[in-house]
């Protein structure tokens, strides 16, 4: 994730995009996810739903057969998806697919392999598509206004790249428009997704003006790109968006919820915007923060009840959660009462298990983290994993032995009930004194997990 719970993090590895030919057909059929699994496996798959809220969907294989997990999804426009896969040698392979209402994806996890099977072969593969750089994977960090110039030519020209590939790619297989102009709006967002991604803190210029925001603020092209399709990027070109006009109007020392309501009026109330505010309050420490942030930015949006967001809890964990049994790295058994003691004012909890791919996206920097923060700040991660062998192997491959512990049983675990932890990763952070700070916190990866711990610690 690039800055705050906005985003969904960049993801690294093997890009495939597929999509219908008649990707953009409506019909009234349900849409299904088809997962086969050679053996023990599982394939996550993240969007953002109709709701604008980033969304993952897990299909988990615990047992070493062939099984086949089937799911209904239901979708209102081409949606686009990214899977995740860790497969038996460690390695994470990453395909992004796109679809709409009425289609069937199907997917085969192996040992060493991860394979698109085909939507009655109707679809296209992306890496076949797109020879060039991908556009919204070209860059992880925002650039300075100094570097506009360059950037913009680079960007430009992958752009341009994709364009020409695809309009070849459209003749040869005889794409239809429809499809044609849902590829051609993809690409379009990758293209603004990095145009716009600038760093106006380092950059130290209010007030500056962004040469192409003229073009990009015209209702037609905003509604043409933000509006036909569902991807999770969308997110982060709000962010973007927001960040240009708090640096216009020299509000930068603001926090984001504030700055909000700098948008252009046109993104007031829709769902969108729910979603961006709605992911961006999963970062907030604490309920009463969550209504007073609700409360206040009432008038933009659509829905603004607490029943719309997962909830941090008030108060201590329980003694439920607290007598929850866990083994170490070390193959003794201890309760989690016993890990809150210690010099250190706050803990932070990683939920994760060795066949989560997002899980193991954040072990390198939530390392690098520890090593910054562990005087003060003690990490803890917790598997749940249900092959002792598996997380011994994930524990010894990705070298996450210190406070490394498995949840001895996650049948109705009161420890995940008590957080609420339904996907991986999930990051909790609490005192050592047992109070909860934050249910949901941000990822490693993202660029305000030091200073807002910081800040938590200082408030205690």
């Amino acid at each position: 994730m690039k800055y705050i719970t906005l985003f969904i993090p960049v993801l690294l590895g093997c890009l495939i995009f597929s999509i219908p030919k008649s990707l953009t057909a409506q019909t009234s059929q349900g849409s299904y996810l088809k997962v086969h699994f050679k053996n023990q496996g599982s394939a996550l798959f993240n969007y953002s739903g109709k709701n604008y809220r980033s969304t993952t969907i897990k299909f988990i294989n615990n047992k070493n057969v062939d099984t086949t997990i089937v799911k209904h999804i239901d979708l209102d426009k081409p949606t686009i998806f990214s899977i995740g896969v860790i497969l038996k040698n460690g390695i994470m392979m990453y395909k992004y697919i796109g679809f709409n209402q009425g289609d069937t994806i199907s997917i085969a996890v192996s040992d060493s392999s991860f394979s698109y099977c085909g939507n009655d072969k109707r679809m296209i593969l992306y890496n076949e598509m797109f020879k060039a750089t991908d556009l919204f994977h070209y860059t992880s960090n925002p650039y300075t206004i100094a570097e506009y110039d360059n950037k913009k030519a680079v960007f430009e020209k992958l752009r341009n790249d994709q364009l020409n590939q695809l309009t070849a790619y459209m003749k040869e297989n005889k794409l239809d428009s429809q499809s044609l102009q849902v590829f051609k709006n993809y690409i379009d967002l990758g293209y603004y997704d990095q145009l716009l991604a600038v760093n106006y803190e380092k950059s130290a210029s209010p007030g500056w003006k962004h040469p192409d925001m003229e073009r990009f603020d015209s209702t037609d092209l905003k509604n043409n790109l933000l509006f036909s399709i569902n991807t999770n990027e969308i997110r982060g070109i709000f962010y973007y968006l927001i960040q240009y006009y708090a640096n216009l109007n020299n509000k930068l020392d603001r926090p984001i919820f504030e700055n909000i309501s700098l948008l252009n009026s046109r993104f007031y109330k829709t769902k969108m915007l729910d979603g961006l505010i709605f992911d961006g309050l999963m970062g907030v420490k604490l309920l009463k923060e969550h209504r007073q942030i609700l409360a206040s930015l009432k008038d933009y949006m659509v829905d603004n009840t607490d029943e719309s967001i997962t909830l941090t809890k008030e108060g201590k964990i329980t003694k439920e959660a607290l007598d929850v049994k866990l083994i170490g790295y070390d193959g003794k058994t201890t309760l989690f009462d016993q890990l809150l003691k210690g010099d250190q004012k706050i803990i932070v909890l990683d939920f994760w298990a060795s066949w989560c791919a997002p899980c193991i996206h954040e072990i390198p920097k939530l390392k690098e983290a520890n090593g910054r923060l562990s005087k003060s700040i003690k990490f803890i991660s917790i598997s749940s994993d249900q092959d002792s062998k598996k997380w011994i192997e994930g524990c010894d491959k990705y070298i996450v032995k210190e406070n490394s512990y498995l949840l001895s049983n996650i049948s109705n675990n009161e420890l995940l009930k008590f957080f609420g932890v339904t996907s991986y990763p999930t990051f909790v952070v609490i005192t050592n004194k047992g109070e909860v700070l934050s249910q949901n916190y941000l990822r490693p990866t993202e660029d305000k997990f030091d200073i807002d711990l910081q800040r938590m610690l200082e408030a205690l």
